[in-house]
Parts: structure tokens; sequence; C-alpha cells
């Protein structure tokens, strides 16, 4: 059989499923090639598995152990295991009975002493990545000794990163002399391939990822195993020509974070990352989710900073960090924040005074800040203005920055949609600053037209009390601005920001310096937009409502129930306040004010109205969507609005709505309390998602997991 055959049938035996291989018996072993297919159908033909295993018995019979490793040992160890969690922790297979297992541990302690005094590869190290976990047996001290002693480049690949990674108990036996050799190969060989290759293969860049992750499992000190020159030069090798790459970038952060202070050239580091032109924030567009590299680069940039925060407190570093913030309420933009705060702090300087100039633009495609010529320009987005009044977050977010790991799960853990909104502990002083300034960077007319009013209106429901604060300075500064101001539509804007601040400073003692409820806020904040506007559907209900007394109800829902009622405009007013409802039910409060003002019985009652429109029922499963994310939704729902038989009334009935109020029905179920809704329901309520006759059932496992 010539190579290119073997090969093919190797290629094409590895893509089948092993039910094609069936009723398959080859076993010739000849030659190399053979062997070759063989080893590929080890793992996927019984037969064949079992005739190998017989031959390896009658090698070891005949005191051949050499041949066995260079035969199909290895694939054998593949077919009778299974990978497992944590270190390369491999486990026996289902397949594999105690005579396998005595078999194949007999075989590897006869061939274990000429295994590892033959030189590493690819093979050996996939027998000792298996017998690491399989064979208590594993000399793992003489392993690794045989692992340091090989000074072959090709055998540094991921795959011995792990075994590795198997054999050390803890960073003590990193450190010690013949590891310490090794790491220090290791460090040379990527600080040239970082420096040396314009683009690194996928081995290189799998090496390095597979590094990087051994170094932080192991929580490995490397001041104690490789001097401060050969750290920071693959540090710096790395980052300067291979910044955008994911694998690199994870290495550094934790090199950088298994690092003490006095080991890294911090100050060089740090300005290399700020400044490099392919930093990956550079490029980061908010509309897009950030990747796992941006998150990454942030909080390489974080650790590096918290290292030396004394030292790099200076303006470089300040106007680095800016030029990458885009002033969201994402995680990122929350990590390179508090680098801004705390230079803010330690320097008595505002951020401000780098700025060389400021606007707030009706339409932009520039980022918040931008580098331009060396100059700081900070473009305001009024479009992101208005869409940040809606996803607000009422608690502000602080990232988990002990460990990459512990950040990236926060992340994933959260369930608040992040990044969709400028952060107010930026944006409020940024926007007062540009109302305020000598400069006239906006005028009153401006901050309403450009949806600073509105967003200001919508902080107040930040359950942050200096968040609050800074915006009803912000609205009192607009107010004082109106005064002199020729806009037209001042007397109602004012009436409305009086009315809205002298009700948030005497309210009663319950509510009293208390956050406004997330629709409240919305509310308000687009109340704005309409008296802007006299031409406005709901201009005269909003004025109506202002004219009602000299305070607000500022812990209610206005115009609830009002604006469901048939009129000329129904469908636009039903739209604009079902908006406000699905994107004002953030919080547990919120769902408590949503229960006793019944919103679900009046959009339950909405959606089955034959006034509803497509787009009005969408808005109601939505907002029952974000009722049952909330903790005590799913109940509130369930028990208190009948919300599953109402769901399977509507099934059938509404055309192309039936996936959707499955997956409402298993959302619903799954954040219930499920103790107190089977003792409310006499345990009938299963019987809806389980049995023959269930007509939930089927959405309850995909659902589950969307």
């Amino acid at each position: 059989m010539s190579s290119r055959v073997s090969s093919a049938l190797v290629a094409y035996i590895s893509a089948v499923d092993a039910e094609e291989l069936q009723g398959i018996s080859y076993y010739k072993a000849a030659t190399p090639e053979h062997t070759a297919v063989v080893c590929a159908m080890i793992p996927k033909v019984e037969v064949v598995r079992n005739k190998s295993l017989a031959q390896l018995e009658k090698n070891l019979q005949a005191g051949n152990t050499v041949q066995m490793l260079s035969e199909c040992f290895s694939a054998l160890l593949q077919a009778y295991s299974v990978a497992g969690e944590g270190d390369a922790a491999y486990t026996w297979a289902e397949s594999a009975d105690e005579e396998v297992k005595t078999k194949l541990q007999r075989i590897f302690e006869a061939t274990q002493k000429e295994l590892l005094e033959s030189a590493l590869d690819l093979t050996q190290v996939n027998v000792l990545l298996r017998a690491a976990s399989l064979f208590p047996s594993l000399d793992r001290e003489q392993v690794l000794k045989h692992i340091a002693t090989d000074r072959k480049r090709s055998a540094l690949t991921e795959n011995t990163v792990a075994l590795v990674g198997a054999l050390l108990q803890d960073s003590n036996d990193a450190a010690k002399p013949e590891m310490k050799r090794w790491f220090l190969m290791v460090f040379d060989y990527l600080t040239r391939r970082f420096a040396e290759d314009a683009v690194l293969t996928g081995k290189v860049a799998a090496f390095a990822k597979a590094l990087g992750g051994l170094i932080a499992r192991k929580e490995i000190k490397l001041e104690n195993i490789i001097p401060k020159s050969t750290l920071n030069a693959v540090l710096e090798a790395g980052l300067e020509k291979h910044i955008n790459v994911p694998e690199v970038v994870y290495l550094a952060v934790n090199l950088v974070s298994l690092s003490s202070q006095k080991s890294l050239n911090l100050a060089k580091l740090l300005q290399m990352v700020l400044g490099h032109t392919d930093n990956p924030l550079a490029q980061r567009d908010t509309i897009y989710e950030a990747e796992d590299i941006h998150h990454h680069v942030a909080f390489l940039i974080s650790k590096l900073f918290l290292a030396g925060k004394t030292s790099l407190c200076n303006i470089g570093t300040m106007n680095g960090v800016m030029a990458l913030y885009r002033g969201t309420n994402g995680h990122i933009d929350g990590l390179l924040l508090m680098i801004i705060t705390y230079i803010e702090g330690h320097l008595a300087r505002s951020c401000a005074a780098s700025v060389a100039s400021w606007s707030v633009s009706e339409s932009t495609e520039k980022p918040l800040i931008s580098n331009v010529r060396g100059r700081l320009e900070v473009v305001v987005n009024a479009k992101l203005l208005a869409k940040s009044v809606f996803h607000l977050t009422p608690v502000t977010s602080s990232a988990e920055i002990e460990s990459l790991d512990s950040y990236l799960a926060g992340v994933k853990d959260n369930t608040t949609p992040l990044g969709k909104a400028y952060d107010p502990r930026f944006m409020l002083p940024a926007i007062t600053f540009c109302l305020v300034s000598t400069a006239h960077i906006i005028d009153a007319q401006a901050a309403i037209e450009r949806n600073c009013v509105a967003y200001a209106m919508a902080c107040l429901s930040s359950e942050d009390a200096n968040i609050r604060e800074m915006a009803t300075r912000f609205l009192s500064s607009v107010v004082s601005k109106l005064e002199e101001s020729p806009y037209r539509n001042k007397t109602q804007i004012s009436h409305l920001i009086l009315g809205l601040l002298a009700s948030f400073s005497s309210q009663e003692e319950e509510t009293k310096n208390q956050p406004l409820p997330s629709a409240m806020g919305i509310f308000l904040a687009q109340a704005s937009q309409v008296l802007a506007n006299p031409t406005h559907f709901l201009y005269e209900k909003v004025m109506e409502l202002l004219l009602r007394g000299p305070l607000l109800q500022l812990h209610d829902l206005p115009l609830m129930l009002s604006t469901l009622q048939v009129g000329e405009e129904h469908h636009k007013e039903v739209a604009w306040i079902l908006n406000i409802l699905t994107a004002g039910l953030k919080t547990e409060k919120d769902l408590v004010l949503y229960r006793k003002r019944n919103v679900f019985g009046n959009v339950l009652n909405l959606y089955i109205s034959p006034n509803s429109t497509d787009h009005a029922k969408e808005r109601v499963l939505g907002l029952l969507w974000n009722a049952a994310a909330i903790e005590g939704g799913g109940t509130t729902l369930i028990t208190r609005n009948g919300a599953i038989a109402w769901i399977e009334q509507m099934l059938g009935v509404s055309t192309g709505e039936d996936l959707m109020l499955k997956r409402l029905a298993a959302r619903l179920w799954e954040g219930s309390a499920k103790t107190h809704v089977k003792e409310w329901s006499r345990g009938s309520l299963s019987a809806h998602f389980v049995g023959d006759g269930a007509r939930l059932g089927a959405q309850m496992e995909v659902d589950v997991e969307t």
C-alpha cells in the first residue's frame, strides 16, 4: 500500500461514523502504511480493536516491547478512555472492562522504561497524557525529567503542555531545577517565534494558549522560575507584534496576573498596550457584542495598572486609557473607567482637562473619545443617549478582577444587557460640563432636543445615590439656563423639570431619597420629548398630567390605563406605553409595582383584544418574557395571573406565535418557585409540561437553554 493511499484511507476512516465501518475486519500491519490504517480503525471497529490488543499481548510475551509503542498502543488507549475534567484528566470508557484495563496496564508497565529512554514524539506524548490519569504505576517524576531534558522544539505542542499540567502537583514542582530549564526553553522558543514570525502558526498559537492556561491553573509564581528579563522579553515580543492574536493576549494576561510587581516592566508594557495601533479595543465597535480578546485586553490593562498604580498615575496613562474608552455601561468600559477615576483622584485633576474639544452630535459615527493628532476629542452621540434611556441599569456593575476566570464568569453570568447605554458615572458629568462650560458647547434647547435631559431623568432610577444627585444637578442647571433661553417650548419643559425636582425632594418618608421605578424614569424621559414637540399625539395627555397638581406621583405608573382606551391614536398610544413598560421592568421593586397596578392583567387582556396589532402582541410577549427573568416573576404570573392556562388558550389562536408562547411557558415554569407553584396548583400544573397530553412539554429542554 502506498503512503498516499494509506493517508487517504486514514482521512476517510477518521471522518465517517463508526456505524459505517461495522462488519469490516482489517488487520494487516506489515508496513507503516498498514499500521496507520489499523490505528485509525481501532477507535471505531471493535474487531480490529480486539485483534490489536491480542497482538500486543503476543509481542509482550515475545519480549518485543519497543514495537508495541510504534504500533497501536496509543490508539488503544484513545479508544478505551474518555476526557474527564481538570488538567488533562482521562477516565476509562464504559467499553473498557477489568480484563482490558489489566492487559493495558501490564503492557504499559512493561514498556514504560523503554518509552522514557526514547525521544519524545507525538505518539509518546499521547500515551503519557492518558497514562497520567489511567495508570497509577506511571513514574511522574521520571516523566517530568524526560520532558525537561528533551530539547527539540518540535516536541513543544499543546499536548505536551497538557501532559506537564497533568504531572505537576503544584507550583513547587514547577520550581524544580529540571522544570526551570524546561520553562526557560519554552519562553525562549516563544520569544523567538513572537519576534520573528509575522504571522504565528496555529501550532504556536495553541501552544501559547495552553501554556497560559497551565500557569493560571497551577498558579505558578514565575519570579521563582524564570529571570525578569526572560519574562519581559516574551511579553514585549508578543504584545508588540501580535496584540491582536487572542492566544497571545491570553498568555500575556496570565503571565502578568501571576507575576509580582518587581518582575515586570510595568510602565513600558502598559504604554505599549495603550498606544498600540492594532489594539483590539481601539477598533472596538459598541454596536457589536464584545469578543473574548476585547475582555482579555481590558483585563490586561487593568492588571498592569493596578500592579503599579502609584507610579502609573500620570497624564500619559489617563490619555491612553481614555482613547480606548467608549463610555458604555459594559464590563470593558467599567474597567477602563475605574482606571480613569483612580488617576483623577490621585492627581486631583479632572479628565476633562485632557480633552481638547467637546460636542453633542445628533448623529455621528465617531467613538465617544478619539485621539486626533495627539488631541482628545469627545463626541457624545445623541442617538445613543436616546437608546440609553431604555437600556440603563438601576444597579451599577463592578467587574470582578481578582482573576481572569472570575472576571469572565461575571461577564457570562450577567443576565442584564450591558454595553447598550452610556454609563451615567461618566456621561452625567460630561453633559453637565457641556451645558455650563463657558465655551457654550450646548445650550438648554440643545440639551433637550439632543436627549440629554431625557437621559438625566432616566438616571433618577439608579440605585446609586451619587448618580441620582448628579442627575438632579444637571436638571437644575437646565432649568436655570432655560430662564434666559429663547426656546419656544421652555415653559412646559421647565414645568416638567421643576415638578419632578419638587416631587423628588418632598417625597414621603418611606420613599425619600429612593430611586424612581424604572418605568417612571423612562416615562419622564419620554415625556420631555413629547413636550418638546407640540404636534406629538400624546402632547395633550402629558400636559394634562402636569396640570393636575404641583407634584408628580413618582412611584406610580401614570397614563397606564388612559393610553389603553380606544381613541383616534389608540395604536400609537398602546405602542408608546408598551415600550415603556417593557423596558421599565428591571428589578424586583418594579415587579411589585407592576403587580399592584395590575399591569400583567391589563396586557394579557390587551393581547386578546380585537383591536390589538401584531406589533402590540409582540411587545406584550416581550414584557412577559422580561418579567419571567426577574426573581419571583414566573411565580407571580403563574399564580396571580394564570399565565400557563392563558398560554394554552392562546396556542393556535395567534398565527406564528405558538413557538414563542411555548418558550415563554417554559421560561415561566423554570423561573418559578416550583414548590410553591405545585402547592398552589395541587400538583396539576406539572401535567401541562410532562406526560402524553402535555401541550407545553416539547419545548422545555431547548427553551431552558435558550
